[in-house]
């Protein structure tokens, strides 16, 4: 495998984002896709994080989380599962564009009895009003141009009181672990060419700060996290005493 020159972000069309994807073909990537969040910890680290912010939550009201570009609903899935293994109510919200996304999604949600809203919709149209306890995000940010990601940014802050997004780290490393990683995991071609891709259109550390510092983020932290991932983590703009 050659490795390619990775000094700027490189947005190029994903095979999973084509409306005319056959579905069996989009349920096979987002099940390797799903394989990949949990060889990743991302679940791991949204239960860590609702365990830290759950103290802030007024006394017997539903933690309310926002899932954008929800996917197949991994994230969604392990906050709703959270809640449900400490006997906390928990409203999560999963917002896709992709109606085969949300249809995939609702499938496991309803398998596992858990009740989850799904909404689709596209982010440069808006965000539900909320308010969240915690907008989250993961591998989603990188199919947009740097100008959306600061005003999506700015509409999580605007609606929530924490905000945590992951995201591809973009390095050679990441390119290499994503090409070997899902050929290891999945046989969907579409995941294969969709992968490194993703990596193509991630982030260094440096940049995916200042879009942060442009959306006017309070005390945004951008850390790594495993394998090659970006931490982003804010306080959002909703006042403590919001219900």
């Amino acid at each position: 495998m050659t490795l390619p020159a990775l000094a700027g972000r490189k947005l190029d069309a994903e095979l999973m984002d084509d409306p005319a994807l056959d579905a069996a073909a989009h349920d096979a990537a987002l099940r390797a896709l799903s394989r990949v969040h949990h060889l990743s910890g991302t679940g791991v680290r949204l239960r860590r994080t609702l365990t830290r912010i759950v103290g802030t939550v007024p006394p017997g009201r539903p933690l309310r989380v926002l899932d954008v570009g929800c996917g197949g609903g991994d994230a969604s899935l392990a906050a709703a599962r959270w809640g449900r293994d400490r006997n906390r109510s928990v409203e999560v919200v999963a917002l896709d564009l992709s109606t085969e996304a949300l249809a995939f999604a609702r499938r496991r949600s309803d398998r596992a009895g858990l009740g989850i809203t799904f909404a689709q919709g596209d982010v440069a149209r808006g965000l539900p009003d909320g308010p969240f306890d915690l907008v989250f995000s993961s591998l989603f940010l990188h199919h947009l141009p740097d100008d959306q990601v600061t005003r999506l940014l700015d509409a999580c802050a605007q609606r929530s009181r924490h905000v945590a997004m992951e995201d591809l780290r973009r390095s050679r490393l990441g390119l290499l672990l994503a090409h070997v990683t899902l050929h290891l995991v999945s046989r969907s071609r579409v995941a294969w060419h969709d992968g490194p891709s993703s990596v193509r259109a991630g982030w260094r550390r440096s940049e995916l700060a200042l879009l942060a510092r442009r959306a006017g983020l309070h005390d945004a932290r951008v850390r790594w996290g495993w394998p090659e991932r970006w931490i982003l983590t804010a306080t959002g703009r909703l006042g403590k005493d919001s219900t």
